[in-house]
């Protein structure tokens, strides 16, 4: 089937608050190196606010959340880290804002055009000759354009139907995102008149996700570090996520993903990330790599 039409080359990226339009800018990814394994573990504010949110300080990286610590306080519109955590003991908002401008998560529909392409052809490719619907799991999904975006593919490829489609995020309110579906104009921006008039419902300022795909989708709030999902995936997209986690705790979450990856499943990382050599997994294409074990 013709997907020509859609534009897969968009990068749009936005900012996010606490609506139900929640995207967040910062700079690429790609050129980043990863981390080293003895690189401090988050400390200070950023590791209060984490446990505050019940997330485990020892998980994460020092330094990427140190750089974000200016952005939090600006947030939160404070002058001083013992300020912030004043008004985020005792403001729920506040709390939602500083997790959310700490831990920044990038989205946008078919964000970056290469990986995209291996999804449409060699994924799509794998996926027809299972015969049965397939399950897709997005780790870390924002306010779940990613899920979104595989989810047009997966209907216009005619693999929707009976598809089990799950996006799981540590932000409560980047689930309520996903889960409402609802973007601003400029959000929806990089994407072809065709594609926004079949995949989303218009109002007078903002488009909503067309319930023809929501109703096809799953969030769950969850942390990736602790909780593992039940079955086999064909799908797993864990981008730029495991750049953030302390080295010990990255490996872990790739080592577990790769096991539950059904025999020739897939799994999408972000460009400065590498699975586990131990498991098996061989690339296929740009961040992707197959399940060496076949049904």
């Amino acid at each position: 089937m013709d997907l020509s039409h859609i534009r897969f080359e968009g990068t749009h990226t936005n900012r996010g608050s606490l609506g139900p339009q929640v995207l967040v800018r910062h700079p690429s990814l790609a050129r980043r190196r990863p981390p080293a394994q003895n690189e401090p573990v988050a400390s200070g504010l950023p590791a209060r606010i984490l446990s505050q949110q019940g997330l485990d300080p020892a998980r994460y990286r020092h330094r990427p959340l140190e750089r974000r610590l200016g952005a939090c306080l600006r947030a939160l519109g404070v002058s001083s880290e013992v300020a912030a955590w004043e008004r985020v003991e005792s403001d729920r908002a506040a709390q939602a804002v500083a997790l959310n401008t700490l831990l920044i998560g990038v989205s946008s529909f078919f964000r970056d055009a290469a990986v995209f392409e291996v999804i449409r052809t060699t994924v799509v490719d794998a996926l027809k000759r299972l015969g049965r619907p397939p399950r897709v799991w997005s780790v870390g999904c924002s306010t779940g354009t990613e899920l979104y975006s595989v989810a047009m593919i997966l209907e216009r490829e005619g693999l929707l139907d009976g598809a089990e489609l799950l996006g799981t995020d540590c932000r409560a309110d980047a689930i309520w995102s996903a889960r409402e579906g609802v973007f601003e104009r400029d959000h929806v921006a990089n994407l072809d008149g065709r594609t926004r008039d079949r995949y989303f419902e218009r109002t007078c300022a903002t488009w909503r996700i067309a319930s023809s795909l929501r109703n096809h989708t799953r969030w769950q709030v969850a942390d990736a570090t602790r909780v593992k999902q039940p079955g086999i995936w064909d799908l797993v997209l864990c981008r730029n996520l495991v750049i953030y986690l302390h080295e010990p705790a990255g490996r872990t979450l790739l080592q577990d993903i790769a096991s539950a990856l059904a025999p020739g499943g897939f799994l999408v990382v972000g460009r400065a990330e590498r699975p586990p050599d131990s498991r098996g997994l061989r690339a296929v294409g740009t961040c992707t790599y197959q399940n060496n074990v076949i049904a």
